[in-house]
């Protein structure tokens, strides 16, 4: 397949196209994000009624007052509830996942090329796209990139063309501010055509030489002063939008100099160029190159702008440095990019997504400064997908040597790389999750915690406890009936396994071709014989010793699993909503959550009896390897071992084959061949009881568990637990029920607005699969 094939391939995972329709990551991530945007609308919603509720208790109107007056802890409930921070955490998870859609609504695969200045990027995106000095500047002056550069490979485009994407006059007054704040001028400026009037404050600034500045500030202020100086060179470009550029345009818009080296200003108005034309590499398909400003610029934001480039228009970063002809080694700065990028992206992605490219070949005469920065690359811990060592200006070095393991890599990696975004955008989600679910309980409790309803709650508890017991005694009684009917009976899937795991010996005996080779050796018979059986005892035994992890481990997963379902389905746990698990569906994550944040601390008993199935190993690979061993015993050469069966060498002098070692090969391993009726035989024998074994443990298990979840102790602890949950088990007929006597009245209706804690869960975690 080529690669401009897995490309598109990597492009219809992430979309949701070909044979991934309607499961590609986009629709996951866009479904998530329209129920954050529906939870968001809700709780602004509620926030307004809960600054007016509050409004009401403080000056004592409005027709919520009497509430108070009746209920004087009812202001610090509503108090309690507040959802500022679960706003703050659906603003940040609306933008992750805006991010995230952003990504992955590409048609393309983005290479990000970064580094500082003069160290190369330009010669190697020249290398890449073909395009020319007059399109991409390359300099060894001064800092040449003035802008962000899109490079997209367009198939059948020989001569480049552009679209120049403006900033709006907000974005430049913005960042003529963010320059007046940095520098410390404390001038103001009112709009963007106010700008030239800044014109007395660089005058002021210059002929007091700086008086007061850091170097910093004075490089910042060196920049600050292009923005009113040059107002007019770029002014009228700015909030034009976009305009298209033939290939002779490109560089007075990307450019700080011109074809001549004469300083340019238009790159002042300019957002982003993107740039049109095929690869020299064409058959790469949908790549793009983004070249970034390099950090040698003093400008402002740069950093910012690059990492917001790797982290949201990026699927690999190429982080180019060309070690210097006099000398050089890994520096201070480059210690300070690494950590920069790493800590934006971790390091579990930087090893999948960044690769150092170090510019060195014999024309540039840095081969020495080469090896010894890689010697000193090599004693850190780098977060490195991988090195390479190349000349950047050479396009077919750079292609062969560079590019094509390159995209290799990333077509191999980028899933991966794919699902880790998702899972760091999951653990926010989770956050947001866990967030909302702390005010959807406060919410609850505005009502449920007033002394009027807490007497409600406990009859309505108490009678829905009556109709519940009889349920959990039913189901639980089923489970255990199969399995107590079933105690005395050969486990069929192990009974299978063992049975598939017989049918296979034969094919452990080495072939006949193998004796003749070691008998050609001048090899003894009997040695040959036993070094055939050694060969074939392991072979055996390492095929029997999965049956603990794919029969065994199965049996007792099931086991726990039908728990699991019997307490969130029939027992309804699946209604009472958590703040640690990543779902509500019925799984043993769903379980173990439950455990530790419902019943650990307030339920001893019930939490016993969970951890009771949830620790439940029934591993047997012991007395497996012990009863295998016992059957292969025919074949175990050991001195003194009692069942060893000697080769008959006797018989082979007597047939006339011993002198003859061709003859005597086949009659070695025709000798071995017959050996395995016995093992077959013995492992009948072994094997007949242990595969009742998983049976009698599972019982045991499940009879140990029901003793222990129906105790009176238990017993009494259920009861207390669904009295305390529900409301939240019964939520809707808890609301019907009371709605209509409630003293609360519109109060009441306000609290219910809230979607419910267990429809929220599912719906904010992007799944992958």
């Amino acid at each position: 397949m080529e690669i401009s094939e897995k490309i598109q391939q990597i492009v219809n995972r992430r979309k949701g196209l070909g044979r991934h329709e309607g499961q590609g990551f986009l629709k996951a991530i866009d479904d998530c994000s329209t129920h954050l945007i529906s939870i968001q609308e809700e709780v602004k919603h509620f926030s307004e009624i809960r600054d007016t509720l509050l409004e009401s208790a403080k000056t004592g109107t409005g027709e919520y007052a009497s509430y108070f007056k009746n209920d004087p802890d009812l202001e610090n409930r509503i108090k309690e509830a507040d959802p500022e921070h679960v706003l703050k955490h659906l603003e940040t998870s609306i933008t992750e996942c805006t991010r995230l859609h952003t990504r992955f609504d590409r048609d393309t695969i983005n290479i990000s090329v970064i580094g500082r200045a003069r160290q190369g990027k330009s010669c190697l995106l020249q290398a890449i796209s073909g395009l020319q000095d007059s399109v991409i500047p390359a300099s060894n002056g001064g800092d040449c990139t003035g802008t962000t550069s899109v490079i997209c490979n367009e198939v059948g485009t020989h001569t480049a063309h552009a679209d120049v994407i403006f900033y709006t006059k907000d974005e430049i007054l913005k960042q003529v501010r963010k320059y007046i704040e940095e520098i410390g001028l404390h001038q103001g400026v009112a709009s963007f055509e106010s700008i030239p009037n800044l014109q007395s404050v660089v005058d002021q600034c210059v002929n007091d030489k700086f008086s007061g500045m850091t170097g910093q500030q004075q490089s910042l202020f060196f920049h600050f002063r292009k923005y009113v100086e040059h107002f007019d060179d770029y002014a009228t470009l700015v909030s034009a939008g976009s305009i298209p550029a033939t290939e002779n345009e490109i560089r007075s818009y990307v450019a700080q100099y011109d074809s001549n080296g004469n300083l340019t200003y238009k790159y002042l108005a300019v957002k982003e160029v993107c740039i049109y034309k095929e690869f020299h590499f064409a058959e790469a398909g949908r790549i793009v190159l983004v070249d970034t400003i390099g950090l040698g610029d003093t400008s402002l934001g740069i950093k910012d702008r690059m990492l917001n480039t790797l982290q949201n228009n990026s699927d690999a970063a190429l982080m180019v440095r060309l070690p210097a002809a006099n000398g050089d080694n890994w520096r201070v700065e480059d210690d300070e990019l690494y950590d920069l990028i790493l800590k934006k992206m971790g390091e579990e992605m930087l090893d999948k997504w960044l690769f150092l490219i170090l510019n060195s070949c014999e024309f540039l005469g840095n081969k020495n400064s080469t090896d010894a920065m890689i010697n000193t690359i090599q004693t850190k811990n780098l977060h490195i997908a991988d090195t390479f060592v190349i000349n950047c200006a050479d396009k077919d070095v750079v292609k062969n040597d560079l590019l094509v393991p390159v995209l290799e890599y990333l077509i191999t990696n980028l899933e991966t790389v794919d699902k880790e975004l998702i899972a760091n955008v999951n653990k926010q989600l989770r956050k947001c999750c866990q967030s909302y679910n702390t005010l959807y309980e406060s919410v609850r409790g505005i009502i449920n915690n007033s002394p009027a309803q807490q007497q409600g709650i406990q009859t309505f508890g108490l009678t829905k406890w009556d109709s519940i017991k009889g349920i959990i005694e039913l189901e639980l009684a089923s489970i255990y009936t199969e399995y107590y009917d079933a105690q005395y009976s050969a486990c069929t899937s192990v009974q299978k396994g063992v049975e598939e795991k017989k049918e296979s010996l034969y094919s452990y005996v080495p072939a006949l071709e193998w004796y003749e080779e070691e008998m050609k050796k001048m090899h003894n018979p009997q040695s040959v014989y036993s070094d055939g059986l050694d060969k074939i005892r392991p072979l055996i035994s390492a095929n029997f010793e999965d049956i603990n992890i794919n029969t065994i481990q199965p049996l007792q997963e099931e086991l726990k699993i039908r728990v699991a379902y019997m307490l969130h389905e029939f027992a309804l746990w699946k209604n009472i909503p958590l703040e640690t698990s990543s779902t509500e569906d019925c799984t043993l994550e769903w379980l173990e959550c439950f455990a530790e944040e419902k019943l650990k601390n307030s339920f001893p008993n019930i939490y016993e009896a969970i951890r009771f199935i949830l620790s439940y190993e029934m591993s047997i690979a012991d007395l497996l390897d012990y009863k295998v061993e016992s059957a292969l015993s025919t074949l175990d050469t050991a001195p003194g071992a009692p069942h060893f069966v000697p080769l008959d060498v006797a018989e082979a002098q007597r047939t006339d084959v011993y002198n003859d070692r061709i003859a005597m090969a086949r009659f070695i391993w025709e000798a071995t061949i017959n050996l395995i009726p016995t093992v077959e035989e013995k492992m009948g024998k072994e094997f007949s009881l242990y595969n009742e074994i998983p049976s009698h443990s599972l019982y045991a298990r499940i009879r140990k568990f029901r003793e222990k979840f129906l105790s009176e102790a238990t017993r009494n602890e259920l009861r207390q637990f669904y009295i305390i949950h529900s409301t939240a088990i019964w939520a809707d007929q808890y609301m019907q029920m009371h709605q209509a006597a409630q003293t609360y009245g519109k109060l009441h209706n306000w609290i219910t607005q809230l979607s419910s804690s267990v429809a929220v869960g599912n719906k904010l975690i992007i799944k992958t699969n």
